[in-house]
Formats: structure tokens, sequence, C-alpha cells
């Protein structure tokens, strides 16, 4: 009785401690120089680049040493986009991730969604057992992306847990003016799983049969979506783009006859970020479906004194893999565009490398653009789609900007029929 009154009390406590938010410093100055607007924080000091044609998230600490100093990446992911296979009647891109600039409005742990399509991942009250397995490993102790094992996770026509371990929900959120609820959130599986729930979306046999991509969400795995929980604060910026992707030093040292990287070269701003950040995490029961609700750091969960009892409260321990180490994705249209490999997920070119609709680049090295735009949406017939803060629509921060030279990964094109 008295652990379980100890317990209600850190979890009222925690619940204040976890509700924070992000002030956004004000420009004071009504007529700024070029230099003051470049300065001044109107992103937040953590932001999220979130590139939909490569399908990769990457989470930035903005550099505010000078004008174009470098930002400096803290995490880089797979993410499964909205598809643009099929849509509703009325508009056959419905389903696609909308392009621009959004903010963190609050995090929820075990979302559901309102019409109770996709059932929470857990549920107060609900028992442990009750959840679908992890995924098998294989020889080395990795987990894979089994299709039988997917199956597991869908009943009754529905996903079981499709928002996973978090969601970020997003402002402006409409669906004329916003970013048309489209949130950014877990997935299938335990966190142990890693990547195996996104690496089965893309197997070619799961594509034949059905279609995994989202709804315009972005999904991500539950030990990613857990420690963007714990480092992005409500407030955070989310820049959605599609781009070219491009590094400011030259990522291979030499190369093959046939035109592979026999030589990698380390960017000498990430020598020390080469190995991946190992984040140890502790989901728990506590606080479920609370908005803003307890993380899942381990040494936080220490710190507030809360009880982790195996059986009771304890979902699951261990140790996340976060990839700090920035790898850019060139185009390959001998991929098909949802491989996650393709570089182009909505494909807006024919792959000829003739008349392309990409415009600039992002630099992943460095969390900025070189002369980007977002692809012209009717070009396309409605398949690229801006919404989002106004001032994002039509240009860039200028905080995120630069120029100079920079590297494109080699492109794989097929020939023209």
């Amino acid at each position: 009785m008295k652990q379980l009154i100890l317990l209600k009390i850190i979890i009222f406590i925690s619940q204040t401690v976890f509700a924070q938010d992000v002030t956004l410093i004000p420009n004071s100055n009504p007529n700024p120089t070029p230099d003051q607007i470049a300065m001044n924080p109107t992103v937040s000091k953590i932001f999220v680049i979130q590139n939909i044609a490569t399908e990769k998230i990457r989470v930035y600490e903005r550099c505010d040493t000078d004008i174009n100093c470098p930002h400096r990446l803290i995490l880089e992911a797979d993410m499964v986009v909205g598809r643009p296979e099929e849509g509703s009647d009325n508009d056959p891109y419905a389903y696609v991730t909308q392009l621009g600039h959004s903010k963190i409005k609050s995090w929820v742990k075990f979302y559901q969604d309102r019409n109770a399509h996709y059932p929470h991942w857990y549920k107060e009250g609900q028992s442990l057992e009750s959840i679908p397995p992890k995924a098998p490993k294989n020889k080395s102790g990795q987990a894979t992306a089994d299709l039988a094992w997917g199956r597991k996770w869908m009943t009754n026509e529905t996903i079981y847990g499709a928002f996973g371990w978090y969601a970020a929900i997003l402002t402006p959120s409409n669906k004329d003016t916003g970013v048309n609820f489209q949130w950014i959130h877990g997935t299938i599986g335990w966190a142990s799983d890693q990547n195996a729930p996104i690496r089965l979306t893309r197997t070619w046999l799961l594509n034949v049969i059905s279609n995994p991509g989202s709804s315009g969400c972005t999904r991500l795995s539950n030990d990613v979506i857990s420690y963007l929980r714990h480092i992005l604060p409500v407030g955070s910026d989310i820049f959605r783009i599609y781009s070219k992707e491009a590094t400011r030093e030259k990522t291979c040292l030499k190369t093959g006859f046939l035109g592979g990287c026999k030589q990698e070269n380390i960017l000498s701003a990430y020598t020390q970020q080469k190995e991946s950040l190992k984040w140890n995490y502790t989901m728990l029961t506590n606080e479920a479906q609370k908005t803003n609700g307890l993380t899942a750091d381990s040494m936080t969960i220490e710190q507030l004194g809360i009880p982790v009892v195996d059986g009771v409260n304890l979902i699951e321990k261990g140790i996340a893999e976060i990839d700090q180490y920035p790898n850019p994705v060139g185009l390959n249209y001998l991929k098909s565009a949802s491989s996650g490999e393709s570089g182009d997920r909505y494909s807006i070119d024919d792959g000829t490398n003739e008349d392309s609709n990409f415009k600039g680049v992002y630099l992943v090295d460095e969390g900025r653009f070189i002369d980007y735009q977002h692809p012209m949406s009717e070009s396309k017939n409605g398949k690229i789609k801006v919404s989002g803060l106004i001032e994002f629509q039509t240009q860039v921060p200028e905080v995120l900007k630069t120029t100079g030279n920079y590297f494109l990964p080699k492109s794989y094109y097929i020939q023209k029929k």
C-alpha cells in the first residue's frame, strides 16, 4: 500500500516536470539587418528536418557562433512517409506527406487516433501479456523484418499499436492551413526490434500484397521515437522538405573502377560521432495516454525515483543505438520508389537525368540548404503538397541557408526509352 501511494505521488510530480515548453526569443528590432536576421533564434535550439524524398529524419543542434556556421547533427534515422500509390476518390494523392514548417505542440504516450481505428500500443490497466511479441532474431541477434511476425500485429482489418510508443502532435494542425493532422509517431513492435518494423514496410512482397505506407504521418521505430521524446521539447521546429542530399565535405576518398567507393572519408566534423550513441531506455506503463507523459529515459526515471517493477509497470528496458553520423542518400532509379533507397519517394522525376523537378540541395552534415525550393506541385498534378507555417511555404529561413561548394552522392539513372 505504501509503495502504491508513493508511486501515485511520483506520477503526479512527473506530470508537471515533463509538461515542458519552449519560449522563442522575439525579434525586438523592427528593421533588422540581414546579419541580425540570420543570427536571430527564430528556429528552436534543437530542430528537425524530415526529407520526404529520401525517407530520412535528422535532428540538429542549432549553431549560433556565426552567421554561416554548420548546425550539428545529433540523430539520423529512417522513417516511413505517406503513400502516393493510392488516395481518396476526390484526390489520388490524399495520403502523401505534406511539406512545410510546423512545431511540436505536445507529446502523447501510447497515442490512439480519434476514431479508434488503430488501438493503443498499450492502454492503462492492460495486461502486458496481451501485447504482440517481439520480432524474431537472426543468428547475430538482430531483429528481422519477418512478414509472419508482422501479421501478428494485424487483427480485424486494423493494426495493433500502429502509433507506437509516442506521438508528436504538431501545430498548425488543421487540414486547410495546417499540416493536415500528419503527426510524427512510432510504429508496431518493441524498441528492441529497432528498425525491423521500418524495413518490413519496404520488402518487395509486402508492397505487392499490401500498401504499408502511412496515411500522411511520418512513422519511426519505437527506439527512435522514444529518444526524440527525450530530446525534443514542446515548441521544437519541424521542417519537411523534398530535396536532393549532399555534404559539404567529400564522403569518399577513393573511387573504384566501376564507380563505387573503395575508401570512405570520415567527415572531419563527425569523427567523434562515427560510432552510435548508446542510450538507456526504460519504458513503463506509467502515464499511458497522458499528454507530455513520462519519458523513457532511464536516467530521468531514476532521478525521479520512480519504482520500476518487472511484471507490474516495466514494459521494456534496454540500450538503443542512436545514429549520429550524416549519410547522404543519392538518387538511385534502379531501386523502387518504396524501397527507401531511391532518393525520390514520390517519383517527381522519371529517372533519366533530364528535366529535374528538384530545386537546390540539402547539406545533411550542416543542416542547411543551398538554393532549395519545394518542388512545384503543379508539375506533378498535386503529388507534392505544401502546408504549415506560411514563411516556409515560399522561402527558407535565413538561419538554415548557406552557399558554396558541396558534394552529391553518386546517382544511378535509367536509360530513357
